[in-house]
């Protein structure tokens, strides 16, 4: 009883920590976009104060 209770838990918190690791890259993905995306902005401005 005690063994399966332990199973189901250790079970649970490693699929709790995987959807942890799947938001964590997916938060770094967008924050890789964000900082492209930024970048660009940027250049497009420095662009436009030249021209």
């Amino acid at each position: 009883m005690c063994l399966g209770q332990l199973s189901v838990i250790s079970y649970q918190l490693s699929v709790i920590s995987y959807q942890l690791s799947v938001i964590s890259y997916q938060l770094s993905v967008i924050r890789c976009e964000f900082l492209v995306y930024c970048l660009l902005v940027t250049v497009y401005c420095l662009l436009f104060t030249v021209y």
